[in-house]
């Protein structure tokens, strides 16, 4: 009996020490797995959807629409303007197959044209606006793709002087085509007062959108919405008086909690750089809760990822190329929506002076 259970301690024995060398060696192996995963840094994880943008192909030069993957990869022309010609503002539709922007030809008569992302399909969809007292800007797409809203530029422009003493800008409204536009904002001219910029809601029932003032005792830019009927115009959030233009290219957040927008002055009043440097901000849709996002060198034209979980923006830098002999240009970046993890996504070699960029899936 005893040596049966002499025997007994001892296969027990052999098979504890066969289970401590395997855990040595499952060990051992886990070890250098964790050696070999953490030898190089980790690369950021991939994001959805492709960033459309215009860039100068060369200077001088006329802005193109460009495409490029999230990461900054492939990036690829879809449509070059004609000669003398620019493109600018352009939005990806929300199903992702084309793309809306406004074509400059001289001075006046700006027109919205829309493309397919492969370039195929360009066509003009302005109706209505017909001669050089007329011109359409900055289309957006509403969220179910079959309606667009735009500002319009109509009346009399005096050289010289304020533009719209006896002129209109103000929101349209129309179908995706063009057809049945409709004004929204600026009924009467001479109003003293410019829209600019729309942007849907995602429940497409409201449009943001910046009012500028005509004059000098009303140049305060100011981020409103309306309802898409024309009604309930709501003041959203009053920008200081030393940025006129701050504003211009607010964007509703996917989940409609947020309202995006930089306080980059597009008019020639503004405090020079460093001076004022423009920021980056969110703010809710009733107005309270403003949050800057960047800071340092700043940022302008944030948009919106299709999720809503990272925002694409332009940052200056300042490295001249052979292409783009001039300082400081611009770069594209990308952050997350709390103004975190951001990330340059382009570089001299890939770009000239990309602007005006929006995030499609």
């Amino acid at each position: 009996m005893r040596f049966a259970n002499r025997m007994h301690s001892k296969i027990l024995a052999n098979v504890s020490a066969l289970v401590m060398l395997v855990l040595v060696v499952a060990a051992c192996g886990s070890g250098a797995a964790d050696s070999h995963s953490s030898s190089g840094p980790t690369p950021p994880p991939p994001l959805p959807g492709r960033i459309v943008f215009v860039d100068l192909p060369q200077v001088p030069g006329h802005w193109h629409v460009y495409m490029l993957a999230s990461d900054g990869s492939g990036r690829t022309l879809v449509s070059a303007p004609p000669a003398g010609g620019d493109y600018h503002h352009p939005t990806v539709s929300p199903d992702g197959t084309r793309i809306l922007f406004d074509r400059m030809l001289g001075d006046f008569g700006d027109r919205i044209m829309v493309v397919n992302t492969d370039g195929s399909g360009l066509r003009d969809i302005t109706h209505g606006c017909t001669d050089h007292a007329c011109g359409d800007d900055h289309p957006a797409w509403s969220p179910s793709g079959t309606r667009i809203a735009f500002e319009r530029f109509t009346g009399v422009f005096h050289r010289g002087g304020y533009c719209c003493a006896h002129a209109s800008i103000g929101i349209w409204i129309a179908n995706a085509d063009g057809t049945h536009p409709h004004q929204l904002t600026q009924l009467q001219p001479g109003s003293g007062w410019e829209d600019h910029a729309p942007s849907f809601s995602p429940d497409g029932r409201r449009l943001l959108f910046m009012r500028d003032g005509d004059g000098p005792r009303t140049n305060r830019s100011s981020i409103w919405t309306i309802a898409v009927n024309g009604t309930h115009p709501r003041l959203v959030y009053r920008l200081p008086y030393d940025r006129p233009g701050g504003g211009g290219n607010a964007r509703w957040s996917p989940d409609g909690s947020r309202i995006l927008f930089s306080d980059n002055c597009l008019y020639e009043s503004c405090r020079p750089v460093p001076a004022f440097v423009p920021q980056v901000f969110t703010i809710r849709p009733d107005g309270t809760d403003l949050h800057q996002l960047t800071h340092g060198t700043g940022g302008t034209h944030p948009a919106w990822s299709p999720d809503g979980h990272w925002i694409v923006l332009l940052r200056p830098v300042d490295n001249p190329t052979t292409a783009c002999p001039w300082g400081p240009r611009h770069e594209l970046y990308v952050m997350k929506a709390n103004g975190t993890a951001i990330r340059r996504i382009t570089t001299s070699a890939n770009v000239c002076d990309p602007g005006q960029p929006d995030w499609g899936p």
